[in-house]
């Protein structure tokens, strides 16, 4: 049968018998498309008791029902259907009260609600006032393992020496990224090491010297413009009681 060019939608055909249910099922999916706004976009399982009208935005790697169906538009009407998004197509998300855009690849967040992701796209001459970066709380392990998408400025608690310090996802090369290492040592008196990777250099090539006291602050900050292939340390301040 003939759908339309854009979101597929079944057309009537001449002397077709009962109509109706093609009408009814065009409906319903453009219902889908013009909702309130979709429940969730970071489920890849099913929801185990949909109710009818339910929305979703399918996340990456798909089980169930879902399978194969990573970044489409889900609605239930007696079961799973699915509408493949266009460039353009924007939808509310309820559970994060964010808009997203596709962008024929893509869902990113786009001005509406209280989040802004700009996903690498340059934003330029911006006047940014009240501006402040976000923290992550990394507690120390052995190998600790920091995700630099999660916030530069990383408030690391040491109980433990760190004998790998690993620094994932930094700004891609040509960007200059900075991160703010806030160690906060714990309420002995141990002496705890942190094992700086090698990508870390410091001036003079001489790494700082923790301060071992408890509950001592000693703050760093590094900086890459080469995808982290190379941090410059430097220390902002040791011993903060």
């Amino acid at each position: 049968m003939a759908t339309t060019s854009h979101l597929a939608v079944t057309l009537v055909e001449q002397a077709q018998a009962q109509k109706e249910v093609t009408v009814n099922a065009a409906l319903i999916r453009m219902d889908a498309i013009l909702n309130a706004g979709a429940k969730d976009k970071d489920l890849a399982t099913p929801p185990g008791s949909p109710l009818e009208g339910d929305v979703y935005i399918v996340a990456a790697s798909a089980t169930g029902a879902w399978v194969g169906q990573s970044g489409k538009i889900a609605y239930y009407n007696q079961s799973w259907k699915f509408i493949t998004p266009l460039e353009g197509m924007t939808i509310w998300v309820n559970d994060e009260d964010i808009q997203y855009s596709y962008t024929g690849a893509a869902w990113v967040q786009t001005v509406g609600g209280i989040a802004l992701n700009m996903q690498d796209f340059a934003l330029l001459r911006p006047l940014i006032r009240d501006w402040c970066e976000v923290k992550q709380n990394v507690t120390a392990t052995a190998t600790t393992t920091i995700d630099l998408t999660l916030g530069n400025v990383i408030q690391l608690t040491q109980a433990v020496s760190i004998t790998s310090l690993v620094l994932n996802n930094p700004s891609p090369t040509n960007n200059m990224m900075t991160i703010t290492l806030v160690r906060v040592h714990d309420a002995t008196a141990s002496a705890y090491t942190i094992a700086w990777p090698a990508s870390v250099r410091w001036p003079n090539n001489t790494a700082p010297t923790l301060t071992q006291t408890a509950n001592a602050v000693d703050v760093f900050m590094l900086m890459t413009m080469d995808a982290g292939t190379k941090w410059y340390g430097q220390v902002i301040g040791l011993n903060y009681p």
